[in-house]
């Protein structure tokens, strides 16, 4: 199994070049995950009024349950060799 991936000019430029949080305190943070709990959940107006919105493993996004503003994705390596 490689541990290592290559990353093309394409997927670097799409990295942040300062880390978000080093200003200081971030405020109110929502974390949201890509498990499907939050299917019909309506908690996505909830979600985007937090300061900041960090996603995990480019779940989808929508406005009625898990919210459209993104401050900070991961993802994880397996899912680049797929997408």
């Amino acid at each position: 199994m490689e541990l290592t991936h290559k990353i093309d000019e394409k997927l670097h430029n799409m990295f942040p070049e300062d880390l978000p949080w080093t200003s200081g305190s971030l405020g109110h943070c929502a974390v949201v995950g890509s498990g499907g709990i939050l299917q019909n959940s309506s908690c996505g107006p909830e979600i985007d009024s937090a300061d900041f919105v960090i996603r995990f493993n480019l779940a989808p996004i929508n406005e009625s349950d898990v919210g459209v503003k993104t401050n900070l994705v991961t993802i994880n390596p397996s899912q680049i060799e797929k997408k």
